[in-house]
């Protein structure tokens, strides 16, 4: 397991440099996906990991994001920082049809905007 995490480990740092970005979709929504991308802002350099965790709720699928930031330059005073956000789909006509965002109560749906 640790020989080929080693070899891994470069590759994915060379898909970064050139893509920018690595997804992988974890479900049939629209957002139900392992994100890994580079941060590159106007004096912000570093990588971001988000992932998604999805429930059902009053007939609705909602997706909770949670993202992740290590950050290797930023400007003085800034922390890295964590953020978490909820989208809420109802599938339509074999699409996702987004309803509402905010922050995910567990198990309970989302709160409105």
């Amino acid at each position: 397991m640790v020989w080929l995490i080693l070899i891994f480990t470069p590759c994915l740092a060379l898909l970064l440099a050139s893509q920018g970005e690595f997804r992988i979709s974890t479900g049939p929504a629209p957002e139900e996906e392992l994100r890994l991308w580079l941060v590159q802002d106007a004096g912000r350099a570093g990588v971001a990991l988000s992932r998604a965790f999805s429930y059902e709720s009053d007939g609705q699928r909602c997706i909770q994001t949670d993202a992740g930031f290590l950050l290797w330059r930023r400007p003085r005073n800034e922390v890295d920082s964590a953020t978490s956000y909820c989208s809420c789909y109802d599938l339509q006509d074999v699409e996702y049809q987004r309803q509402k965002a905010g922050t995910c109560v567990t198990g309970a749906g989302a709160d409105d905007e």
